[in-house]
């Protein structure tokens, strides 16, 4: 019996024909996420639910990769598989070389079973230029926002050469587009796309005001009124 074990990661409801590929190249890369420094060589994918797996690792490589996956919690991963709780509730677990995945010991599971419900709005996002790729007909801007969600969007060639000077950079940057958000059955909000149909960059000076004027909200007397809905009501009746 090998000594080696298998990092994997088991989907319940989905086969990976059901996928598409830009899902599996997705769940690929935030899986061997939790194998960066260590020999994150891809193992297989296996039907019988989706099961991934890594490349066997020896037991001192796997007490690393352990830690990770138990830190990872609310990671990138959790977020892109919350995206899809229609694929069933995911566990990454750890099974022998020479073992099925279907034996695997399960070290963490990311909860998520019903499909989600999804629904569109205009919303304003703070966030940062992460990367800015070429497309066949257009750019994919990725941006990482200030609320912890990261998405990739697509952009114009005007917006792109602007954002380019941006890239990597701790300059806040105002978007302003459609947001599609989707909720389970905990009512959180999951940030699912966003179409960026233009931005602001933020100065530090202007940072800094938002600052004062969200401080000064919360000195402004409102949560002293007994309604201040109402007092807003009126006021913007009047």
């Amino acid at each position: 019996m090998s000594d080696k074990l298998v990092i994997a990661l088991r989907l319940p409801d989905k086969k990976p024909s059901d996928l598409k590929y830009s899902e599996i190249i997705e769940l690929l890369k935030q899986f061997s996420a939790l194998t960066k420094g260590v020999d994150d060589k891809f193992g297989y994918i296996q039907e019988g639910s989706v099961y991934l797996g890594t490349a066997p690792v020896t037991q001192s490589q796997y007490a690393v990769i352990q830690e990770q996956i138990l830190n990872s919690k609310d990671g990138d991963l959790d977020q892109f598989l919350r995206k899809h709780q229609d694929w069933g509730n995911a566990e990454i677990g750890v099974h022998r070389e020479d073992e099925s995945p279907l034996q695997m010991k399960v070290l963490r599971s990311i909860g998520g079973t019903l499909a989600p419900q999804k629904f569109k709005q205009n919303d304003c996002l703070r966030g940062r230029v992460a990367k800015i790729s070429t497309g066949k007909d257009c750019y994919y801007l990725g941006i990482s926002f200030l609320n912890g969600y990261k998405v990739s969007s697509k952009i114009k060639e005007e917006m792109a050469i602007v954002l380019r000077n941006y890239l990597v950079s701790s300059t806040i940057i105002e978007f302003s587009g459609v947001a599609t958000y989707s909720y389970g059955s905990n009512f959180n909000l999951y940030l699912e796309d966003f179409r960026v149909e233009s931005f602001a960059v933020l100065e530090d000076d202007t940072v800094d005001q938002w600052v004062d004027d969200f401080v000064g909200f919360g000195r402004s007397g409102w949560q002293d009124l007994d309604d201040p809905y109402k007092v807003l009501e009126d006021e913007r009746l009047s």
